[in-house]
């Protein structure tokens, strides 16, 4: 006699693993965000037709535009320099001479040889300026070759000096500009291309440069304004960054300049600049 018989086994198994250790890589940085560095380049008009009379605390002045904006930066100066934020400034006088504007070599420093310039740097890019040099020095009494100037300042030979000056990634950059509105710019060789530039070129490589560009413009004559659309919507590209000054009330009207940008900028204001 004889059967069959099945049965059905069932088999687990069981791994267990131990964890000896973690390792984690990777860097983890606390604390506060390096400050924002704010990088002020001051442009003033030294030409000829910038120096009218001006009137100050009543009292008419002839050909004193230039040495009451000289006073006028210093104490700008100074007002920035009472703060604890860390910034740079530069002051840069502009002018020009018209028959060498063709033959100017972009990024020159304004030099055009024989002891000629079309613009020079009074105040070198400094964390520490001191506002009494931005009085020490004299006219260049030529033409206005804004462009020229502002081409050079929005190169990099120019603005790596910035970093040179006071070393930090995060940076604002501001541009002020002090000048009449009479502007010379007909053969002035492109630095960002080839043949003669315009100042719409100008003003577009500044801004690739400049976070923001505030221009004091000083006129003899009211009622008359001239470039006012290029001045708000090409130059400053910002309409609140347009100070118009009359120079029946320059001091008033350049103090309340002066005010409006150190407002903007998170600055002080002053009582008085002069």
């Amino acid at each position: 006699m004889s059967g069959d018989i099945n049965i059905h086994a069932q088999v687990a198994i069981v791994t267990k693993a131990k964890l000896d250790a973690i390792s984690v890589q990777g860097n983890c940085e606390c604390g506060d965000a390096p400050p924002v560095i704010t990088d002020y380049v001051i442009v003033i008009d030294g030409s000829d037709s910038f120096n009218n009379k001006v009137n100050i605390n009543g009292e008419t002045i002839e050909n004193d535009a230039f040495d009451e904006t000289k006073k006028w930066v210093s104490n700008l100066i100074d007002q920035i320099s009472q703060s604890d934020n860390p910034s740079t400034v530069s002051l840069v006088q502009f002018s020009g001479i018209k028959q060498k504007e063709a033959d100017y070599r972009p990024g020159s420093d304004g030099d055009i040889g024989a002891g000629l310039r079309h613009y020079r740097i009074e105040i070198a890019p400094t964390a520490r300026p001191n506002a009494r040099d931005a009085t020490r020095f004299e006219a260049l009494d030529g033409n206005g070759q804004l462009f020229l100037c502002l081409q050079d300042l929005a190169m990099d030979s120019f603005t790596n000096r910035l970093n040179r000056a006071l070393d930090g990634q995060q940076r604002n950059t501001v541009l002020i500009i002090v000048s009449d509105e009479e502007w010379d710019c007909k053969n002035l060789q492109n630095a960002f291309g080839s043949g003669i530039t315009n100042p719409d070129k100008v003003c577009a490589a500044v801004h690739q440069k400049y976070e923001a560009v505030h221009a004091v413009v000083v006129r003899p004559n009211e009622f008359n304004d001239q470039n006012e659309s290029f001045i708000k919507n090409t130059l400053c590209r910002n309409a609140n960054n347009y100070h118009k000054v009359y120079t029946k009330n320059f001091d008033s009207g350049m103090n309340k300049a002066g005010n409006r940008i150190l407002r903007s900028l998170g600055y002080k204001e002053r009582r008085s600049f002069f």
